[in-house]
């Protein structure tokens, strides 16, 4: 005897969410007969286990995989069906991830801005309240699970310090370029500052040092025809040398202009650096699921 019944069945997975978008689930559909025993009742899955003649396709879900086992060990009937399914993860990359790319990359122009302009402060304050609005809007689509947090949630977060960052970072920008000279700049920070400075003069050397070896003989042949100015000036400028040495020691080497424009350059390659490995690594942690 051969019985066919008809049944829908609506059923609900646990889901891991920690690889959100690019997540894989298994979802187990499990069968028992519970008014029957084995003897009486015994499940067989056949030779096909699903058929998805009546099958559509979902615009989130792909079906990778589908399996079925007997359970042995139950007291009852049973058979356990395995469906394992793939998330689609196009929509969310251009809807969420896409557009935040876009406002992390818009902020790191904060450090662009001259702090002369007073427009630094209003831009990276302008840059941050979207994001906090473009976030609070999105967040109905992250998945709401306190069990396992999705690394796509971490990055998420972490774009939004960054650009809370830099926001904080502006304003102190500001307050540093507005310092008058009586204020004193720091010498650690004049130490960084002559530390880049040899950096960039070293490589200017660099490059110039093939045109100064094919001068050098004509550098030699002047040299030697200005040695008997030089030594009728040696006193005269041995006494002014004295006197500029003096009036440099008591000059300070940068000013706080000089200060606010190198301090936008350091935060503008920091931040660049935060937010590419922070993309790079977040994302390819996330697909490793896939």
């Amino acid at each position: 005897m051969t019985w066919t019944p008809f049944q829908v069945f609506q059923t609900t997975c646990s889901f891991d969410v920690t690889f959100y978008p690019f997540d894989i689930q298994d979802c187990d559909f499990k069968f028992t007969a519970w008014s029957y025993t084995k003897a009486q009742v015994t499940m067989q899955a056949g030779d096909n286990g699903f058929v998805f003649d009546e099958y559509e396709p979902n615009s989130n879900w792909d079906v990778k995989k589908f399996s079925w086992t007997i359970d042995e060990n139950s007291d009852d009937s049973t058979i356990i069906f395995t469906v394992r399914i793939q998330r689609k993860p196009m929509y969310f990359l251009l809807t969420v991830v896409l557009p935040v790319l876009f406002l992390a990359v818009m902020d790191l122009f904060t450090f662009v801005l001259p702090s002369d302009s007073g427009e630094k402060v209003s831009y990276a304050v302008t840059v941050f309240l979207t994001f906090a609005v473009f976030l609070t809007i999105v967040s109905s689509t992250l998945p709401q699970s306190s069990d396992k947090v999705a690394i796509i949630a971490v990055f998420l977060l972490i774009q939004t310090g960054n650009s809370a960052g830099i926001t904080l970072f502006a304003v102190a920008l500001v307050r540093i370029n507005n310092f008058t000279e009586s204020t004193r700049i720091p010498c650690p920070l004049v130490a960084l500052m002559n530390f880049f400075k040899c950096r960039v003069c070293r490589r200017k050397n660099d490059v110039t040092e093939m045109n100064s070896r094919n001068n050098k003989v004509s550098a030699i042949n002047r040299r030697k025809s200005n040695v008997a100015t030089a030594n009728r000036r040696k006193s005269n400028v041995t006494a002014t040398k004295m006197d500029s040495d003096e009036d440099f020691m008591d000059e300070e080497p940068y000013t706080w202009k000089d200060v606010s424009d190198f301090l936008d350059y350091f935060c503008f390659i920091l931040f660049v650096s935060i937010l590419t490995l922070s993309t790079l690594i977040c994302l390819n942690m996330a697909s490793v699921g896939v």
